[in-house]
């Protein structure tokens, strides 16, 4: 599972603003957001992944004939999420006429 997650890490499309990088002093690469300057050393998808490999292992001590329902409800956990994430933010107008989109509690903004 552990090698599966690393390798699908590697494979991934970066989320949008996303670049890696390697650093200059130590050769190590890092992840940076040209959007918000923010950098980190590990993979911006990295805890998304961790729980995806956690409810893999999960599932598979469930049983057999209860997997499906198992993944539906994982499924409904997901998008419950992803719906309350989505709803923090708000589009706002621009001069240029392309809106950007603000995060009601960070304040955080990005064009995509």
């Amino acid at each position: 599972v552990v090698a599966f997650l690393c390798r699908a890490m590697g494979l991934a499309p970066l989320p949008v603003h996303w670049v890696l990088r390697n650093d200059r002093r130590s050769g190590q690469a890092y992840f940076a957001n040209r959007a918000t300057g923010k950098s980190e050393w590990t993979h911006p998808m990295e805890k998304a992944f961790k729980e995806l490999g956690c409810a893999y292992r999960v599932w598979l001590t469930v049983p057999f004939d209860k997997r499906e329902s198992f993944l539906a409800m994982l499924r409904e956990m997901w998008e419950g999420e992803a719906t309350a994430e989505f709803a923090l933010w708000y589009e706002v107008p621009h001069s240029s006429g392309r809106p950007y989109y603000c995060q009601r509690e960070t304040g955080e903004t990005t064009w995509d």
